[in-house]
């Protein structure tokens, strides 16, 4: 944990491992991720994240009371469980980098502790089997597994998996397809235009799906 953490908050390193998603962590990675906690305190009313916002943090709570609503469609605003002392929320945050889907504030003057995806991922790479012992939940496991490339291997997990913009394609279309017609148009023909069709196939798997592995 960082050196300017609160002596106060020491008391929740032991508790780390009894967090469902580190309770198979080995000692010499969980002690690395303790060290890498960082400590924040919240005044009445403060707002730790924001619905609709990725910040990457998964938070415990160390004192005081969050209180957690969501903002529907006409803006009223639905109160949802809270978290308390002892409490931790944020795996999705912390691995898939979500944007949070509620709005947490204080209930009373809280603190909390957290760990930052970047910092979750430099554990990643210290320590191989880490991943294979974290127990993530169901629901982010299967997204985290919905997309295997021929280039993963073992240990490695789809973290970010997005689409480029529809110009993207357009643009990167446009050499390919003028070559192709510039063919036809000189008599070349269709003989050699059509196999060129490939080229097409190539520039698009690759704008299709972008990729980022994470050992």
């Amino acid at each position: 944990m960082s050196q300017n953490t609160p002596q106060a908050t020491v008391s929740i390193v032991p508790s780390l491992q009894e967090i469902p998603l580190f309770s198979e962590v080995a000692q010499e990675p969980l002690a690395r991720l303790t060290d890498l906690l960082k400590y924040r305190t919240l005044q009445f009313k403060e707002i730790l994240f924001r619905q609709g916002l990725a910040d990457g943090n998964f938070y415990i709570v160390t004192g005081g009371t969050l209180r957690v609503y969501r903002v529907d469609d006409k803006g009223n605003e639905n109160v949802v469980p809270g978290f308390t002392v002892g409490e931790s929320f944020g795996v999705a945050s912390l691995i898939l980098t979500d944007v949070h889907d509620v709005t947490a504030e204080a209930a009373q003057p809280s603190q909390v502790v957290y760990l930052n995806h970047q910092d979750f991922v430099q554990v990643g790479s210290e320590f191989p089997e880490f991943m294979a012992e974290l127990n993530i939940p169901e629901s982010v496991l299967q997204r985290l597994q919905t997309a295997d490339f021929p280039e993963k291997q073992p240990g490695e997990y789809t973290l970010v998996m997005t689409r480029r913009h529809p110009w993207a394609l357009f643009r990167n279309l446009i050499p390919p397809v003028l070559y192709i017609v510039l063919l036809a148009l000189t008599g070349i023909g269709l003989a050699v235009s059509l196999p060129s069709a490939p080229w097409v196939v190539i520039i698009f798997l690759p704008w299709r799906t972008v990729r980022e592995l994470v050992r």
